[in-house]
């Protein structure tokens, strides 16, 4: 192969992509747009709603049929707007109030129940603020009835339980941003792809270009390395962004969401020269193998319409692998690094929990880059093949 011709391919796509609006909006503005957009935006309304779900004053439907001192004077200190019912849960069925409260039984030992809609997050969130306020009423009645009887409050607490986390802010950040990003990178790094792949074959097909560029002196080999080489360019500057756009909008809605009222969280971003190198690394192949089967694929379409329905299954064919990193307690072991999508994934998540092994980071890139070459050797023979390639 003649690296002048490969060159020359590559820059003329590159040219030709950057002229289309649909891989510009795939490659730049999306993912620097959207990952901000969806970040800051769910970190937003999340804060937002648990402090109106905190500060909102509920209507409780409530029977009593066994009194219990200081309870009503203690919900209502709560926030909530207490209102007599015969039915407390007919009520909130009704949806006459947002929730129900019903206590009966003994009066030693009354027994009370909360109705609410658990289908509603602001009445789930309310619900524990109910509980919070029995409670605490529990535990003042618990107090006095000891003091009558001459016992000492601490007989309550013989000894004190304390959870301490390990893990310092950093690791909580990184399984924060691991769990999804995995995700979010396979996504976005087909995304990338698939626009320049289907353009540089199918859109060509269209245009009538493809002959032309055929009968150039470049060889089958050095056409389909230019194309690629443009694929991996769109997914590879896809994925980087992605990368930035995270992590910029990872510390600005945590510091919104530390600056509400919620508890504070101490965060703290996940990534050091070694980390950023690694994943930077293991990046690399993914991309070569997302961009080389978006070319083999969209090559045997004969239209821009064709190849988008041939590529939009296998975008989301790859989504449901990436979710693995959603998963609890997964651990990338040699099996799993075997398996194109997955092992890539869940990497990406060990990295940024820093808790990740050479040997399935070695065989996880070993493995994307074997798939690449396999790739890369149909697209060829796509490329070779008369008539798939001047389908009409």
């Amino acid at each position: 192969m003649q690296l002048q011709s490969i060159k020359l391919i590559y820059l003329k796509e590159i040219l030709d992509l950057l002229r289309d609006r649909r891989t510009i909006i795939s490659m730049l503005v999306f993912p620097l747009l959207f990952v901000p957009t969806i970040f800051l935006g769910s970190t937003y309304f999340f804060s937002r709603f648990m402090n109106r779900a905190q500060e909102k004053q509920f209507n409780i439907a409530l029977k009593q049929e066994t009194d219990l001192e200081g309870m009503a004077s203690l919900l209502e200190q709560a926030g909530f707007k207490i209102r007599l019912s015969d039915n407390p849960r007919r009520a909130v069925e009704n949806k006459e109030t947002e929730l129900g409260m019903d206590v009966s039984g003994e009066t030693n030992s009354p027994a009370i129940r909360i109705y609410a809609d658990r289908s509603q997050a602001e009445t789930s969130v309310a619900s524990g603020r109910i509980e919070a306020a029995l409670n605490q009423l529990k535990e003042a009645r618990i107090k006095n009835e000891l003091q009558r009887a001459g016992v000492p409050e601490r007989i309550l607490t013989p000894f004190t339980v304390e959870k301490v986390n390990t893990a310092p802010p950093k690791k909580m950040s990184g399984l924060l941003i691991g769990t999804i990003i995995g995700y979010m990178f396979v996504t976005f790094m087909l995304m990338g792809a698939m626009y320049p792949a289907i353009d540089m074959t199918a859109g060509e097909k269209e245009r009538r270009t493809m002959e032309m560029l055929l009968s150039s002196p470049a060889s089958r080999g050095e056409i389909v390395l230019g194309k690629i080489l443009v694929a991996i360019t769109a997914s590879f500057t896809t994925s980087v962004l992605t990368m930035i756009s995270f992590g910029i909008s990872f510390f600005f809605g945590m510091k919104g969401f530390r600056s509400g009222r919620q508890p504070q969280l101490i965060m703290e971003i996940p990534l050091d020269a070694k980390t950023f190198v690694l994943i930077f690394a293991s990046i690399i192949p993914m991309a070569v193998l997302s961009a080389t089967l978006m070319i083999a694929i969209s090559t045997m379409a004969k239209s821009y319409k064709e190849a988008q329905s041939y590529l939009a299954p296998l975008l989301m064919v790859a989504i449901i692998p990436a979710m693995v990193s959603l998963l609890p307690g997964v651990k990338l072991n040699a099996g799993m690094a075997l398996i194109p999508i997955v092992n890539f994934s869940q990497l990406i998540k060990e990295l940024m929990l820093g808790d990740w092994s050479w040997t399935g980071f070695i065989l996880t890139l070993l493995s994307n880059l074997v798939y690449a070459a396999i790739a890369f050797t149909a697209a060829v023979r796509v490329f070779k093949n008369e008539r798939i390639l001047f389908r009409t």
